[in-house]
């Protein structure tokens, strides 16, 4: 290849060249996303993650035509921004100065110090990230949550960032992929003087209509989840079935009024020692 050719000479340059700008625009992206959440719910402001896409899609465009490394947020610099009370973007032009000033001049005051220095400085700064108050209650309000972040945190700290953000993707993905084909279901029932259903299993003191089942379902109905739904309400109508079943089958014992054959009723006929017409009793349904 001749010397400074930026561009691919065979597909599967191109394909290796797409392969790689897609992994670092998808963990610049991830990397910068999940800063931006951080520090906005430390500070409690709103934010707009797809807005992030503008700005870093135009800083790596340009870059790209200058042959710069990819630009990303920057957890390290980002705490250590926090923790000294940047506030405003404005504080990235007082870094750029101060690094320019730095590369210029002041260089070889730096060069002595050993890197141990710059490590305490960063490490002091993210420390103030650490929220194990935050995972307490995660623990304590949702199990499932406090593992998945659990898994993230130990991936990140022993394998980098980069391996913990991808780590933490493919987990979700397969946690939302498990919610999607088996979520949550429950069947409900009225609160005693009230217009009001309430899930049973949370409600005890929740009635079930007799002859009704009201089953809801927490997720939209579509292929991953059909076979499961089908499943489930058809074990909650059976065991419905079963327990009206048990019911007239007590009924039966006392007051004599219907007799059962198989699974199935039938309602005693008149001239066979039963009444007959509006006196006798009805076949239960």
């Amino acid at each position: 290849r001749a010397r400074g050719t930026a561009l691919p000479e065979s597909w599967a340059e191109l394909g290796a060249v797409v392969q790689g700008g897609a992994t670092c625009a998808l963990v610049s992206f991830l990397g910068s996303a999940s800063i931006v959440r951080t520090f906005a719910a430390r500070h409690g402001y709103s934010l707009d993650v797809a807005g992030e896409l503008v700005p870093l899609g135009l800083a790596n465009l340009a870059g790209g035509f200058f042959g710069a490394y990819p630009a990303a947020g920057s957890l390290s610099r980002s705490a250590l921004a926090s923790s000294l009370g940047a506030r405003t973007p404005l504080h990235g032009a007082v870094q750029a100065v101060v690094i320019a000033a730095v590369l210029v001049g002041l260089t070889p005051l730096f060069n002595p110090l050993p890197y141990s220095v710059l490590a305490a400085v960063i490490l002091s700064a993210l420390t103030s990230l650490f929220d194990f108050a935050a995972a307490a209650e995660l623990r304590r309000t949702s199990p499932s949550d406090f593992r998945l972040w659990l898994a993230a945190f130990l991936a990140t700290a022993v394998f980098g960032v980069q391996a913990g953000l991808a780590f933490a993707l493919a987990t979700s993905l397969a946690v939302l992929i498990g919610h999607a084909a088996r979520p949550a279901w429950a069947v409900l029932g009225r609160l005693p003087g009230t217009d009001v259903f309430r899930d049973v299993d949370r409600y005890p003191t929740a009635q079930t209509l007799p002859g009704v089942l009201i089953f809801r379902f927490d997720s939209p109905l579509q292929f991953a989840n059909a076979d499961w739904f089908a499943s489930v309400l058809r074990e909650r109508a059976q065991r419905m079935a079963d327990g009206a079943a048990t019911d007239c089958t007590a009924g039966v014992a006392t007051a004599g009024h219907s007799t059962v054959k198989g699974d199935r009723w039938k309602a005693p006929q008149a001239g066979k020692g039963e009444a007959g017409g509006a006196g006798g009793g009805g076949g239960a349904r």
